[in-house]
């Protein structure tokens, strides 16, 4: 059996693919969302729909799908299934030979290709090609990395958690659904879609003990708290994922959300979680580090030629063991090149291992933006602008260049009633001559944000991209 999740922003072509990708037979879907109409999009994709009878769609596009289940308030046409949002959900029992009790289910370790495995597509955004890649998880993934996870970071069922993440983010499914169910706490779902007022009323109104998010969100988060004017009580614990947390917004955190610990959490769709916080954790080590390794899963760092760099260095974090997946479905080629022969996955992300068992993430390989001979980090970047006062969000990028390869593009985000230009910027980078920008540093405005979603940081060069040396900053 598979499931597959999809992001909900998918649009048409990315939704064939993905489906056609994992020979989906049944799709499950509201009606509509915030931003679209889901049976608009589904029915652009089948309009065969129209005529068929319920359970025998017959598409060309979506040649494998037979089925398509719809849930909202308003009866669709005859050939849909429809579940009012008031109907209690189904329970599919599992294979047979499968424990009921979920932590016989851990100790057992499905054998993957005798149970249920998860599909979570990576969706590709920001520009550029290719098609979504399907990373396929199994139960023993899933259960014992939520499992050790929890356990790590102290979740217990007296904990409340506030999720703003979408569930077709990887790090909820498996660190949040699975491990409320590890942990017994309770979680709660403010709305739909990310959206800051909501957060800060479920919070208080649900008592609220762990809320969970990016960076972006906590910035407006803080700014919506401010605004409105209110105080949020119960919060203990701040969960963050998707970037790291510099030390001057944790600070912003503890002032307006009045927390007692800050938790990162490391990993990426082809395993969460890698690292955690621990309740040992001091803070330089929270705010400097992604935590510790998750037990009985083994680590390396190495060279471009795959040999171990020693401790403290930088390089390729390379993970095997349970929490890794099983490969890329239907993509052996992929899979091949991601995980060697001998099992260890390729992360791609550069790392330092610490004496102490922490990890430092330096950036991701393929999002160093080589400038020259040199390779820069947009973290180094980001890091830096995110010091200034008035710079709540600060996105560093690289975009083709015909002298230097590739040059870097700069996007910040003003706090709120603050005015920010380039010669701000500029006059901002004036004495520190390791920072690594140039005079004709150009600067990309209104970069779509998107909380939900980590930046794309390597940019093709497209005719609606304009790079202009003198472009100011937009407020």
């Amino acid at each position: 059996y598979l499931k597959a999740k999809v992001d909900p922003s998918l649009q048409a072509p990315e939704l064939q693919n993905c489906l056609n990708q994992v020979g989906a037979k049944l799709l499950i879907a509201a009606e509509t969302d915030v931003m679209q109409n889901y049976y608009q999009t589904i029915h652009s994709l089948a309009p065969e729909l129209a005529d068929c009878a319920a359970g025998q769609l017959h598409s060309e596009k979506l040649p494998e799908l037979r089925t398509v289940v719809l849930t909202g308030d308003q009866p669709p046409p005859s050939s849909l299934t429809h579940l009012e949002n008031n109907t209690p959900s189904v329970l599919i029992s599992p294979p047979s030979g499968v424990p009921q009790d979920l932590s016989n289910l851990m100790e057992v370790g499905l054998n993957p290709s005798g149970g249920w495995v998860n599909v979570q597509t990576r969706d590709k955004r920001m520009g550029t090609t290719g098609s979504p890649k399907g990373a396929l998880l199994s139960h023993r993934n899933i259960i014992n990395g939520a499992l050790q996870f929890c356990k790590m970071l102290g979740f217990n069922k007296s904990h409340r958690f506030c999720i703003q993440m979408q569930c077709c983010h990887i790090a909820n499914g498996v660190c949040t659904l699975i491990g409320g169910l590890h942990a017994g706490f309770a979680i709660v779902y403010p709305s739909p879609k990310f959206e800051p007022r909501s957060s800060i009323n479920a919070i208080n109104q649900e008592r609220c003990t762990i809320v969970y998010g990016t960076p972006s969100m906590y910035v407006d988060m803080i700014m919506t708290v401010k605004e409105l004017g209110v105080t949020v009580n119960n919060l203990e614990v701040a969960l963050v994922a998707g970037a790291m947390l510099p030390e001057h917004l944790a600070r912003q955190i503890s002032l307006v959300l009045p927390i007692q610990r800050f938790c990162q959490g490391y990993g990426m769709t082809e395993g969460v979680p890698f690292f955690g916080s621990g309740l040992e954790d001091s803070p330089v080590e929270t705010f400097t580090t992604v935590g510790k390794a998750v037990p009985f899963v083994e680590f390396k760092v190495v060279d471009k030629e795959g040999k171990m760099v020693p401790m403290g260095s930088p390089g390729e974090l390379w993970v095997r063991g349970y929490i890794i997946m099983l490969g890329y479905w239907g993509d052996e080629a992929k899979t091949r090149e991601t995980i060697t022969a001998d099992g260890w996955l390729k992360t791609g992300d550069q790392v330092i291992l610490l004496e102490s068992g922490h990890c430092k993430v330096v950036g991701r390989l393929k999002e160093a933006i080589i400038r020259g001979s040199d390779n820069v980090f947009p973290k180094e970047i980001e890091e830096f602008f995110l010091s200034h006062p008035d710079v709540v969000d600060a996105q560093a990028f690289g975009v083709p260049d015909a002298r230097w390869g590739e040059e870097i593009c700069l996007c910040v985000r003003p706090r709120d009633g603050a005015t920010i230009i380039e010669e701000d910027i500029r006059s901002f980078c004036q004495g520190k001559p390791n920072l690594p920008l140039q005079p004709n540093l150009p600067f990309q405005p209104n970069l779509p944000f998107q909380p939900n979603l980590p930046l794309q940081h390597k940019l093709p060069l497209q005719p609606n991209l304009p790079l202009q040396p003198n472009l100011p900053l937009p407020p």
